[in-house]
């Protein structure tokens, strides 16, 4: 699932939160990152199945993505920064679970 990040902070912040509260799960059970290569992130570092588990990706976008994961690590979502890529245009959540790597 997509999720378009734009100029406005609040209306993506919300979507984001919508997007958390429609899959379930507490903000803690989620990975929040940064990447410019979202296959490599969620199949190379994180092992993420992506037709078990909810996951959601940014459109690439420049505008706010280190103030959209800031946000999401303050509601408690996880985070790893030294998994984060640089020259990063993306925002990408996944749920853990028991087969995901966070670290």
């Amino acid at each position: 699932m997509y999720v378009e990040i734009t100029s406005n902070f609040i209306e993506t912040s919300n979507e984001f939160i919508r997007c958390i509260r429609l899959f379930g799960g507490d903000f803690n059970e989620w990975y929040v990152g940064l990447t410019r290569d979202s296959k490599h992130s969620f199949l190379n570092i994180h092992k993420v199945d992506l037709l078990e588990k909810h996951w959601l990706l940014s459109k690439e976008s420049d505008a706010l993505i280190l103030y959209a994961r800031k946000f999401l690590v303050e509601l408690g979502c996880q985070n790893n920064r030294a998994l984060d890529m640089d020259n990063s245009n993306r925002v990408y959540l996944y749920q853990i679970s028991e087969n995901t790597k966070e670290k």
